[in-house]
């Protein structure tokens, strides 16, 4: 059995909502390439990143709930570039042309401008492509070539003890993917690297490929599916975040990991820089050393892949950073501090 497919990110939407719901629509005009836009508003689809599929589309696709789609509307605000969104949900009844979502999914597209509304795009065709990163591109200078997204995957087939992994590299967060090469060219332990990156033109790279880590599909991003079932002793994710003014620390350090594991690395970059640190995802009075209604970037999910990418499902570091943090001379040091607690823990 594939246990690692077994607690995907799909456990997480199956159970936040049923395989499939009903939808009652008249067949519509689009061709069969093409998938027309409906309003549609459901607890699985709430998030900007998700959408919800025609059952017929989905399964003819050889996709479930949870997996990623690249969606283009050349209809849609003067045409847009495509993006990848989540399946939340499927969509069951005669109708096997539809794909729902939500405003916020909308113009996180640039399916419509900002103060636009659903009812301009409702009935227009957008086209769905079963795929996240781009199938038939493979290194980093690709990405950058073709203003695409693509996963890159540095391993020796055997490694396990440690997954080095960036999935929101370059122009979505940018310096991320530099702290994962640092930490698997220095390592002595027995790596690989998985990173993840993504360009664009006119929409964001942050709004055309950005996916929430607990919402990525190993059936998606096929060069960490050759890893999913490897159950690393130890996993380590690098993010970036801005725009937050619930808290004012710089990091983040969240993730399943032990207590200790994280305490070690605050200590060592605060051993090494003026940065202020939160660990999150811990007991005690720490916990609430923020503002914010709910505690920031806890990563703590199963279904969180820095996560299920351990021995035991539950045990990757994550490390969330804010802008300052990644600028050059910055980035290196974070990096270097990780080397060294993974050294001391391996």
């Amino acid at each position: 059995m594939n246990v690692k497919r077994e607690l995907s990110p799909r456990t997480l939407l199956t159970a936040i909502g049923s395989e499939a719901i009903a939808w009652a629509g008249e067949p519509s005009s689009t061709t069969a390439d093409d998938h027309e836009i409906i309003d549609f508003d459901h607890e699985t689809t709430t998030h900007r990143e998700r959408l919800a599929l025609a059952v017929q589309t989905r399964d003819e696709l050889g996709l479930e709930n949870g997996d990623q789609v690249r969606i283009e509307c050349g209809d849609c605000n003067d045409g847009t570039e495509d993006g990848i969104a989540t399946i939340g949900v499927g969509l069951a009844e005669r109708r096997g042309d539809v794909v729902g979502f939500e405003e916020a999914t909308a113009e996180r597209l640039a399916f419509i401008d900002d103060g636009g509304s659903m009812d301009d795009i409702v009935g227009a065709a957008a086209s769905i492509e079963p795929y996240g990163p781009h199938p038939e591109y493979e290194t980093r200078q690709d990405a950058l070539d073709h203003t695409e997204y693509v996963e890159v995957l540095e391993d020796d087939g055997a490694a396990a003890e440690l997954a080095v992994t960036a999935p929101h590299g370059t122009y979505l967060e940018y310096n991320t993917e530099k702290q994962a090469d640092r930490v698997f060219d220095q390592t002595t332990a027995e790596a690989v690297e998985w990173t993840c990156v993504g360009y664009s033109d006119e929409l964001g790279a942050f709004d055309r490929w950005h996916i929430m880590s607990a919402d990525i599909s190993p059936r998606s991003f096929p060069e960490l599916d050759r890893i999913a079932d490897r159950g690393f002793d130890h996993a380590v994710s690098f993010h970036g975040f801005s725009g937050w003014d619930c808290f004012d620390q710089d990091i983040v350090i969240g993730g399943g990991a032990p207590e200790q594991l994280k305490r070690d690395l605050e200590a060592e970059i605060e051993s090494r820089t003026e940065f202020a640190v939160l660990v999150t995802g811990v007991d005690g009075d720490e916990a609430t050393d923020h503002d914010c209604e709910q505690e920031p970037f806890p990563g703590t999910s199963t279904a969180n892949f820095v996560n299920w990418l351990t021995a035991d499902d539950a045990s990757g570091l994550q490390v969330e950073q804010s802008p300052v943090v990644r600028e050059d001379g910055n980035w290196e040091v974070i990096a270097d501090a990780v080397v060294d607690v993974y050294e001391r823990a391996i």
